[in-house]
């Protein structure tokens, strides 16, 4: 008899399901959470139209509880001329979001212009990465041949965006090389993410049956053997169905966004069914919703090395839905760190900041919607002057790794310029003890997608339990 067979109490029910599916070898079934997103396409089509758009942006600021949004293509009219106000005004618009926007290419801003280079020129210029201007933005990977493609973990869930349009204005051989980077980008992230993830959503601007795209991510998907949605836009009608050959790969077709066709809330479930995965909400904020007071978000910037006579600039960013009051409140502060630190306005997102000695501060900023607090930290490292040697290390306070902690040997584990002394996060995996259980090995760590090995002795995930004591090595939840 299995160890977890018997009588399971009712509140744990759920759990053995997910132990199931770990013990049958599907480990990432169970990861993570629920993940919603919000996903709209063809807008605006015209000036008044960018007035629909700040529309949806202000509504979504104030209801949606999604994490981001995807721009599924098409910031322009298919009619219209290709100006460069049709790629800076969608764009001032959309950076009001209070979450990361993404933004897929669509035909009428690009191959279906007159002359397509200068418009990928100005797609370039101001939706290239168009995610990176957020707050709060998460790990994106793009694809080094075509960096417009994108991918990204959340919760278990495996996110792909690529540059999939049609268009009247294309260089067919042109077409096909994309097409076939496209169908490589999306095969090679199911198969590399395949044990960390449960489902996987992939963001296009034209359907999925291109040749050769279409077969190629068929077989992918097969391979991939979890829930797959594969959502479009560019035809402009509402479509949700199962038009491949693989049956269990669900297909959404977005309507044009104009102003009764507000941006789908999509969830993607916890339910292993591909016909259960995926959650849709045509209407997600219908009239008489209340609005939703979401956390500000706050983001101190990355670490920084600077030499004490250089104040150096930290360039934070935050961001709020305007709930409750539409005002945010910004402050910098120290955490900690051998010197006083002078801040040049300790309310602006980007200021200098001044130390009293050299070694290695911890400055933080706090967000403050009025109801709802943030906070970030950056690490600074602050080289002194020579020839003096705060820690009698032997190595002078100006090139010295660590200023304030004896570091003799200079050892630098993650190549940071923080000697592993001083180091917050000695082997650099983005997580800090007591939350890194093992912070001299950077594929030991408690992110949702590292998994258990199952066979090393090693608590991989800092859950607490090691090899056949974890849930995704087949372990009974608690209470069996």
């Amino acid at each position: 008899m299995p160890p977890c067979a018997g009588r399971a109490p009712r509140s744990t029910i759920v759990l053995l399901i997910a132990s199931i599916a770990v013990v049958l070898g599907d480990a990432a079934w169970g990861q993570g959470s629920s993940v919603d997103f919000s996903a709209f396409a063809d807008l605006p089509y015209s000036n008044a139209e960018e007035l629909v758009l700040q529309q949806h942006v202000d509504d979504h600021n104030a209801f949606s509880s999604s994490e981001f949004i995807v721009h599924l293509g098409d910031t322009k009219g298919g009619t219209a001329t290709c100006v460069e106000s049709h790629y800076i005004d969608p764009a001032n618009i959309m950076s009001d979001l209070a979450v990361p926007a993404f933004i897929v290419p669509g035909d009428n801003e690009w191959t279906d212009c007159s002359d397509p280079v200068q418009a990928w020129a100005w797609w370039t210029e101001y939706f290239l990465h168009f995610e990176q201007n957020f707050c709060g933005l998460f790990d994106v990977e793009y694809q080094s041949v075509r960096p417009e493609n994108f991918a990204f973990l959340r919760d278990g869930v495996l996110f792909v965006g690529i540059n999939h349009v049609g268009g009247t204005n294309q260089d067919p051989i042109e077409r096909a090389a994309r097409l076939q980077d496209d169908a490589d980008w999306v095969s090679g992230q199911m198969s590399t993410k395949v044990d960390v993830v449960r489902a996987a959503v992939v963001l296009a601007h034209e359907v999925a049956t291109v040749e050769p795209f279409g077969s190629q991510f068929i077989a992918a998907a097969t391979a991939f053997g979890k829930p797959v949605l594969y959502i479009n836009a560019d035809n402009h009608d509402w479509k949700i169905d199962y038009p491949f050959s693989n049956p269990d790969i669900l297909r959404i077709q977005v309507e044009r966004a104009i102003l009764s066709e507000p941006p789908l809330r999509i969830t993607v479930t916890m339910d292993g069914d591909p016909k259960r995965a995926f959650r849709v909400e045509r209407d997600p904020w219908p009239a008489g919703s209340s609005p939703l007071n979401r956390a500000p978000c706050s983001d101190a910037g990355p670490d920084l090395i600077t030499d004490i006579a250089v104040p150096p600039t930290l360039d934070g960013l935050a961001s709020d839905d305007g709930e409750p009051s539409g005002t945010l409140t910004t402050t910098w502060s120290t955490v900690f760190g051998p010197g006083s630190v002078g801040f040049g306005d300790t309310s602006a997102l980007s200021t200098t900041a001044t130390f009293g000695a050299p070694g290695v501060y911890r400055l933080r900023l706090e967000a403050d919607d009025g109801s709802l607090v943030t906070v970030s930290e950056v690490s600074v490292l602050v080289r002194g002057t020579s020839p003096g040697d705060a820690d009698s290390d032997g190595v002078t306070d100006d090139t010295d790794n660590c200023p304030a902690t004896g570091n003799g040997g200079q050892a630098d584990f993650d190549s940071d310029g923080f000697g592993d002394a001083c180091d917050p996060d000695v082997d650099g995996d983005g997580y800090e003890p007591p939350d890194d259980c093992n912070d001299g090995d950077p594929t030991v760590n408690p992110d949702p997608t590292t998994a258990e090995s199952c066979a090393d002795s090693i608590d991989n995930n800092c859950d607490g339990a090691t090899d056949a004591a974890d849930l995704q090595c087949g372990a009974c939840p608690p209470g069996f």
